[in-house]
């Protein structure tokens, strides 16, 4: 992508000066040992860590998205970016130059993997959230052999052939479902249908429970193919998703790989113990969840029946029923209230009858009108859009309605 964008757009002519920096800027973005062996011994060889930081994973790029990912979330950020880079500073480690932290940033260090680790249970790996990512990736394979993109030389591809044409994928974004959606082509009825009921929260997946081995030990690539076939020769419309939650760098403690220094020798690299910091971190940095979805909901209830008589017949396995089920089409009935977590007003409760008004496509559309309009191709951060800001509006409604109230009563002339 980064080549088709410098030859389309004729940057050659801007980097004429400075020929290097192309293969320099693709190095910074995709690091290897090969590439980092051209600064060996320079101190230039630790600009590849602010970048992309093969050694311990601490770099801008992830400060980035953990201030910018709980801004939007509504999730409290207890890293401080600013302070951790304050405190680095680049020094000699066996011949090779590293930044280093200072030592009193060490629980800054470790907050930093356990903001990441919260980011993915909460948002990323959210229950909710990954039936919707299975539906919508049901929907974008059904569609695949009927929809078509333009790409070089107006080349018509398919979805999944557009990585290897730059100007079929530069054009293939999150618009793509609304304009599936748009769609009239008949063979695009089934894709249509799913997107439908996740923007309408109709017959979306249900969670019936978690699978795991008894010992605790994670279910190896080869074991879980196995109980996948064996699942689906039973028919019963389930899915099985795997999730894995680590800091990083699977398995391994991150921060065994960085080095601190003291303010009395500040040119002296070490490592530390994470007794040092605290005897409450965890003594396993991976985790894995192995969820099951049944498609339909009238078929659930047997579904996990029959998945559970078969995991009794396998003794290394074992099933955990989901407690809190969530029922969406209770949801659309009025019956039920709904919690949600908005950036600027925190914890929202809606009334049933909003819940039912949230989940019709007249309002979802809102989720494509930026509430500033063009602003955002001015200002970056400008990206709100109309839905987030129709929903948080009536919390200001409500407060000031009752403050006038209260003053009408305090004031009567």
């Amino acid at each position: 992508m980064f080549d088709h964008m410098i030859m389309k757009n004729e940057f050659e002519q801007d980097f004429k000066n400075n020929a290097a920096d192309i293969p320099y800027i693709k190095e910074l973005m995709c690091p290897s040992g090969d590439t980092k062996r051209k600064y060996k011994g320079n101190p230039q060889e630790c600009l590849y860590d602010i970048v992309a930081n093969k050694h311990n994973g601490i770099d801008v790029d992830k400060w980035d998205y953990f201030a910018r990912d709980c801004h939007n979330l509504g999730i409290a950020n207890s890293f401080d970016h600013n302070r951790m880079m304050k405190f680095a500073r680049v020094i000699k480690v066996h011949r090779e130059y590293q930044i280093c932290m200072r030592y009193k940033e060490k629980l800054n260090v470790f907050e930093m993997f356990h903001v990441r680790d919260i980011i993915f249970r909460k948002a990323c790996h959210h229950n909710v959230k990954n039936i919707i990512s299975l539906m919508i990736t049901e929907a974008l394979v059904l569609a695949n052999e009927h929809y078509q993109i333009t790409g070089k030389g107006s080349k018509k591809l398919k979805m999944s052939e557009a990585i290897d044409d730059m100007v079929a994928y530069t054009n293939l974004t999150d618009n793509i479902l609304y304009e599936l959606l748009d769609s009239t082509d008949i063979k695009l009825a089934k894709s249509r249908r799913i997107i439908t009921n996740v923007l309408e929260r109709k017959n979306l997946y249900r969670y019936i429970g978690k699978l795991s081995r008894k010992d605790g030990k994670p279910i190896n690539a080869d074991s879980l193919r196995k109980v996948k076939e064996e699942v689906e020769r039973m028919k019963l419309d389930l899915v099985i998703d795997e999730i894995k939650f680590d800091y990083g760098m699977p398995g391994e403690d991150p921060t065994e790989d960085v080095w601190f220094y003291h303010k009395q020798a500040p040119d002296k690299a070490f490592q530390i113990d994470k007794g040092e910091v605290s005897a409450m971190l965890p003594d396993k940095y991976f985790e894995q969840e192995i969820r099951v979805y049944c498609k339909e909901k009238a078929k659930a209830k047997t579904a996990k029946s029959s998945l559970k008589l078969w995991i009794a017949g396998r003794k290394q396995y074992t099933f955990m029923e989901e407690k809190d089920e969530i029922d969406f089409d209770n949801e659309n009935t009025g019956s039920q209230k709904k919690l949600i977590n908005d950036p600027i007003h925190g914890i929202i409760e809606l009334h049933p009858l909003c819940v039912k008004i949230i989940d019709t496509l007249e309002f979802q559309r809102l989720r494509q009108i930026k509430q500033l309009g063009c602003c955002y191709f001015v200002y970056p951060g400008a990206s709100h859009n109309r839905f987030e800001h129709s929903i948080g509006k009536p919390i200001f409604d409500v407060t000031y309605a009752c403050l006038v109230s209260s003053t009408r009563l305090c004031q009567p002339e």
